[in-house]
């Protein structure tokens, strides 16, 4: 066997040696290290934003769903090669990683793309946002809903948020108050670095006179909150390439 060809096959498959985590909500570029042939592309979109009741004040507002997951294993790449993503911080825009353009990739040969959760509703007794979902790439986990706002043991609340996705599993459903408490839905399990939680967790429930409970980074969903209550925000993107 030929040096340079001893050489390319020692090589083959090398990987970033620190992955790179984008926390920023914009647009950014990654350059590919030198040495590296070989990248894992992974993605949370941003959660929903659960909603305050707007014309009923027995429930509340539906929480808002959590954020998807994708993954792509081990894309070609050469060193120097710009490896275009976007962190997105608010629902309706997907947190998305493209190694051929500045755009979202429209297929996962281009690279991957996870769709934000949906808003909760704050109309009909308050219906939870689904789960982002339908984006792109080789693998995909949605993230949970958002509960519906509603009575349960009795007691009335907004629905909780839901659980943005992860690596290993589908983020978990929200719930509702119950007259103690009610948490969001749980993220799906860490990202390739370990280094940061997966889909984060819903919003927790809330009693029908309190304002929101915030969802965690990264992908968590909203809870809802009562009539002219204050709403709160939703865990924003991340961006992970190892």
């Amino acid at each position: 066997m030929a040096i340079t060809q001893l050489i390319s096959a020692i090589q083959s498959g090398r990987h970033p040696t620190t992955p790179f985590s984008g926390t920023t909500v914009g647009y950014g570029t990654y350059t590919v290290p030198e040495g590296v042939n070989s990248i894992t592309l992974e993605a949370i979109g941003p959660g929903g934003v659960g909603a305050a009741a707007v014309t009923n004040d027995t429930y509340g507002g539906g929480g808002g769903g959590g954020g998807e997951y994708t993954l792509n294993l081990n894309m070609a790449v050469v060193p120097g090669q710009s490896i275009y993503y976007y962190v997105s911080g608010t629902s309706g825009n997907a947190s998305w990683i493209n190694t051929q353009s500045n755009a979202a990739p429209t297929s996962k040969t281009m690279g991957i793309k996870s769709n934000s959760g949906y808003n909760g509703v704050g109309t009909s007794n308050g219906a939870g946002g689904n789960g982002g979902y339908s984006g792109v790439g080789s693998v995909s986990y949605r993230g949970g809903s958002g509960g519906n706002a509603g009575s349960l043991n009795g007691y009335n609340g907004p629905g909780c948020g839901g659980g943005g996705g992860g690596r290993k599993t589908y983020g978990a459903n929200g719930g509702r108050y119950d007259g103690q408490t009610a948490y969001g839905g749980a993220g799906g399990g860490q990202l390739q670095d370990g280094n940061y939680a997966g889909g984060g967790g819903g919003g927790s429930g809330v009693y029908i006179n309190n304002n929101a409970v915030a969802g965690s980074n990264y992908g968590g969903g909203s809870s809802g909150a009562g009539k002219n209550k204050s709403t709160a925000s939703a865990g924003q993107g991340i961006i992970v390439i190892s």
